[in-house]
């Protein structure tokens, strides 16, 4: 197989963001299964506290309660510029609150900057930051590492966060959540149980779940179905140009995957050749599917 030149890795990020992003508008109705109508996003209460924060400092731009609440909102609706202008405001007047310093922590994580990030959550918690209030960017901050089991628990505890707010599934801070959470178990071997995690989001016609899907299935091995399914979802010209991404995914580390998967960052073919962290996150996930063969045979499944 041909690798990646530096200038050709250039070349096809811009693309590669592309279909990071696409299916985020609504409207679009792309299926590999059936066309049917796709289901409209509907507002939750990260976009309700987001609006009424704004609606308050526009009359009192120093209110510090205010501030905080924006910043939280921005970061979990994946706006990272705009909470950081929250929190660099809050900062002014509370240089040590742990909830900005939590928020700026998964900025950190949102700009793939995962050690940095995991090092401000510790220092939040520590000076009083709730744990589960951005567990799902402290997930990123693990899945980002290659440390996808510590990244689990707190997808989990993310999700369980979501249901004592009452967040509808069908929005972007829940489904952002499923496709994180099902990525990052197919990074760390187990297709199915993320296949099962991501199902809803593929039932209801989500275009960037169908894209989640693709990276899963090459993570996993499966690098023609995954160029297959991108001909189904996207244009031809754009999954021809994707196509060699799905190509290389088996052979990056765990940490590399996600990167790959969720930023559209790809290291340099002769670096991914070379890293020893890539081969040994390839043994172990190889082992990992093996045993859980093994279990289904046992089972008669």
């Amino acid at each position: 197989m041909r690798g990646f030149s530096a200038g050709m890795a250039r070349r096809l990020r811009p693309v590669l963001a592309a279909v990071l992003t696409v299916g985020a508008g609504a409207g679009v109705a792309v299926s590999p299964v059936a066309a049917v109508p796709v289901v409209q996003p509907l507002p939750g209460p990260d976009q309700i506290a987001l609006t009424d924060a704004r609606a308050v400092l526009l009359r009192d731009p120093d209110n510090l309660g205010a501030l905080r609440e924006a910043a939280v909102a921005a970061v979990r609706l994946g706006d990272p510029e705009a909470a950081l202008t929250y929190v660099e405001e809050a900062e002014k007047h509370a240089p040590a609150d742990p909830v900005i310093a939590s928020v700026r922590a998964a900025i950190l994580a949102l700009r793939g900057e995962p050690q940095a990030a995991l090092d401000q959550f510790a220092k939040a918690e520590a000076n009083g930051a709730p744990v589960a209030d951005l567990a799902a960017d402290r997930a990123l901050a693990y899945d980002l590492i290659g440390d996808q089991p510590s990244a689990q628990y707190y997808y989990r505890i993310a999700a369980q966060l979501l249901q004592q707010r009452d967040v509808p599934p069908n929005n972007y801070v829940a489904d952002e959540l499923t496709r994180r959470h099902a990525l990052s178990l197919a990074v760390g071997g187990d297709f199915a149980a993320g296949d099962a995690v991501l199902r809803p989001l593929l039932e209801r016609q989500d275009l960037s779940g169908w894209r989640t899907r693709a990276f899963m299935l090459a993570i996993s091995g499966n690098e023609r179905e995954a160029v297959a399914l991108l001909g189904t979802v996207l244009p031809a010209e754009l999954a021809a140009q994707i196509s060699p991404y799905m190509r290389v995914m088996p052979r990056l580390s765990n940490a590399q995957q996600v990167a790959a998967a969720t930023f559209g960052r790809f290291p340099r073919m002769d670096a991914i050749a070379a890293d020893p962290q890539a081969r040994s996150d390839r043994a172990r996930s190889d082992r990992a599917k093996a045993s859980r063969r093994r279990a289904r045979r046992s089972r008669g499944e």
